[in-house]
């Protein structure tokens, strides 16, 4: 029962992004970054990106959307590494859906992204939006993953919407609309944000 009870409110979640914020992927380069297991990837590739590039730590998890997803360039890689990022390039839109929060470094990974991969749109969601820091065990599913079993200090900080959107002021973005899911969808009550680059 509550394996079906998430599906609906991940299912819920995903029909909301693909009605308010996916469209902004169609013919696009999309560079989705965690994808996990696919689920919001099954909507982008609704919405035909021009190239779909996906980023993702855990092995598992590339091993699973590897097969969902032939047509995708898909990255086993960490947003915190250099190599990694220099690995994807230029990307028109970046998603980061379920992933800020499980950061040590949010707002180092928000620069990685700008400085390598420098999207015209980011769209983020924050399922922890306030000013904290806890531990997280790293490699469990869905949570923090290393690409190759380094060690990490364990502990992930969570930062709040007025530093989330000073931040990405201080990067070159401005937000242009910001939302939160709704009851019934996974993370319901959480905020989402779009952001574009000033110099559009």
């Amino acid at each position: 029962m509550q394996q079906l009870q998430m599906a609906l409110a991940m299912n819920a979640k995903c029909i909301f992004l693909n009605q308010n914020f996916l469209s902004q992927c169609r013919d696009r380069v999309v560079l989705e970054i965690g994808c996990f297991d696919g689920w919001i990837t099954e909507r982008i590739v609704t919405n035909n990106p021009a190239q779909l590039i996906l980023l993702e730590s855990s092995k598992s998890s590339v091993e699973t959307v590897t097969k969902k997803f032939p047509t995708a360039k898909i990255v086993h890689g960490d947003l915190h590494v250099d190599g990694d990022m220099q690995r994807i390039g230029k990307v028109d839109v970046a998603l980061l859906l379920g992933v800020i929060y499980h950061s040590h470094a949010p707002l180092h990974m928000l620069e990685q992204l700008v400085n390598f991969c420098s999207p015209e749109i980011i769209i983020m969601d924050n399922l922890n939006p306030v000013f904290i820091w806890h531990d997280e065990i790293p490699n469990v599913a869905g949570m923090r993953s290393t690409v190759d079993g380094r060690r990490t200090c364990d502990i992930i900080i969570n930062i709040d919407r007025d530093i989330t959107v000073r931040a990405m002021e201080n990067l070159g973005y401005s937000l242009i609309l910001e939302d939160t899911y709704p009851v019934g969808a996974q993370a319901a009550g959480c905020p989402i944000y779009q952001f574009e680059k000033n110099d559009r």
